[in-house]
């Protein structure tokens, strides 16, 4: 009974220094203490990928946990999703981390959870071909098509490129001569990448993946079949990449510190249901307490691909 106990007090204790990092932010340039929120709603935007499970499942659980009025929101693709947050119109979202790093830039969001999965606070990306395709290394994708999910996709764009680049391949125009250039397409989803490869439309695909040894990934998330799985190759896995991050806009973080906490409690809670709701909308076991150097690595990253002489 000793160390579940323990464990339980080191999680509240965490959450209590949470708690008072938020305090201070609202108390921040004011007079007085932060003033419980008065607001009677908030808005949740989700990512492109989410877009299509029972996001009402989700606002009735959050709805029941904080006794306000929830909107989720679903985003035109992956940058509409910063510009909610920029027009004012959207409180909460989840982020891939790549595209966190460009909220955090561009409307001054503040990284408070991060999906896990299972154990782990990562995932990977991975380059996939058809099983049925004479490509078997990256090297094999010279003039080759390859699909995409989208610009600010972290696992379906940009660590892929990482790893083309390393082959000695890109699929972005105007790199420097001793890189061959592969023809590329954006399909906006995952499972839309996968289909197209499924369907013959590319060679390969910058997808989502589980860690090495799990032969999973989003060949193998709904709605695609085992029959399906079976038809793709994986040719290379990524470094581990930070999962997901939920984030709020940067003026709610300061003037509404309680029901930014409010809201991180619900989540958190919510991950202490098995195949709840959390599970089955955002596909996360948990919520675990985040902040922005999590996404230092991803940071780097895009750095350095910036950086790429032309």
């Amino acid at each position: 009974m000793i160390l579940p106990l323990a464990k339980h007090f080191l999680k509240r204790f965490v959450f209590c220094l949470v708690l008072g990092a938020l305090a201070f932010a609202g108390c921040k340039d004011r007079e007085g203490p932060a003033i419980p929120t008065s607001r009677n709603h908030v808005t949740i935007g989700v990512l492109p990928n989410e877009a299509k499970r029972d996001l009402g499942l989700l606002q009735k659980e959050l709805e029941k946990r904080l006794g306000l009025t929830v909107r989720v929101w679903v985003p035109k693709d992956y940058s509409d999703l910063v510009d909610g947050f920029k027009r004012g119109e959207v409180d909460f979202a989840f982020f891939t981390a790549l595209l966190f790093l460009q909220a955090e830039r561009e409307a001054g969001a503040k990284a408070l959870l991060k999906k896990v999965y299972g154990r782990s606070e990562f995932y990977y990306s991975a380059v996939i071909t058809r099983a049925d395709s004479k490509i078997r290394r990256l090297q094999d994708l010279k003039g080759k098509k390859i699909g995409f999910v989208d610009p600010k996709s972290t696992s379906g764009f940009l660590y892929p490129r990482v790893l083309l680049r390393a082959a000695g391949l890109d699929a972005s125009p105007g790199r420097a001569a001793s890189v061959t250039v592969l023809e590329s397409k954006f399909f906006g989803t995952h499972a839309a990448n996968v289909q197209a490869l499924l369907d013959g439309q590319i060679d390969a695909a910058g997808v989502w993946a589980n860690e090495e040894g799990t032969e999973r990934g989003s060949w193998t998330d709904k709605p695609f079949t085992e029959s399906d799985a079976r038809k793709i190759r994986v040719l290379k896995l990524s470094d581990p990449i930070p999962n997901d991050a939920f984030a709020v806009r940067g003026s709610l973080y300061t003037e509404n510190p309680m029901l930014v906490l409010r809201v991180m409690e619900a989540l958190i809670s919510m991950g202490e249901e098995t195949n709840g709701a959390l599970k089955k909308v955002i596909d996360a076991d948990k919520m675990a307490t985040a902040t922005s150097r999590h996404y230092d690595s991803v940071r780097a990253i895009e750095s350095l691909l910036k950086e790429d002489p032309k």
